[in-house]
């Protein structure tokens, strides 16, 4: 499997803001163990040493909003079976996955800096293999880079393929290789890039080459 990402569409919006939905919502370092709230139940944000905040027990708190966005994801299934005319196995992968709503969360990054260099490490030995990523706000004041090279000193030798997000696109993206976003305009950016983020398949499930 050659592709490290693919449009899957365009023009997929929602009716709420997701700084106005989240704007309770706590946020905490990763590193942090003693948490002032139940971690387990409560919806917060958790930032990552690569600049990307993480929403966790978003389905918990936030489930009619979940399934809205997991309703729009099966509307895009169903359009795309009628539709395509040339297939690939990114797409394959797409079209025969049953969408979980329980599988969404939001993503937002740190107004101005940029996203490290990673692959989505969950835990040890596990990694979200594919995610598909839904503009939300301030999409296009990023762009996302990715590669298929193993050693991160070396990521921007490999000339890594890259897309610019607006809101509503629909990405699908190999999150179990190499990626980063670049802060295209650091002194315009003064707001976080919310994105819908959605586990499709983790390294538990199956693994691509």
């Amino acid at each position: 499997m050659n592709k490290k990402f693919i449009k899957l569409g365009s023009n997929l919006f929602v009716n709420w803001d997701p700084a106005e939905l989240t704007r309770l919502m706590p946020e905490v370092s990763n590193t942090e163990t003693n948490l002032p709230f139940e971690k387990d139940t409560m919806a917060y944000w958790e930032r990552h040493y690569t600049n990307v905040t993480i929403g966790r027990n978003f389905y918990k708190n936030f489930k009619q909003v979940a399934e809205e966005i997991a309703e729009k994801l099966v509307e895009l299934q169903l359009k795309l079976k009628s539709s395509i005319k040339e297939s690939n196995e990114l797409l394959d992968l797409f079209l025969e996955h049953n969408i979980n709503a329980n599988r969404i969360t939001l993503f937002k990054t740190v107004p101005g800096e940029n996203i490290h260099i990673h692959k989505d490490e969950v835990g040890t030995d596990v990694i979200r293999v594919l995610t598909i990523n839904i503009g939300l706000k301030h999409s296009d004041q990023w762009k996302t880079y990715v590669t298929h090279q193993i050693k991160e000193t070396e990521f921007w030798d490999s000339d890594p393929e890259s897309f610019l997000m607006e809101d509503g696109d629909v990405y699908l993206l190999r999150a179990d290789k190499l990626h980063c976003a670049i802060c295209l305009d650091p002194k315009r950016s003064v707001e976080s890039r919310y994105l819908v983020s959605y586990t499709m398949l983790m390294s538990t499930e199956k693994s691509l080459n």
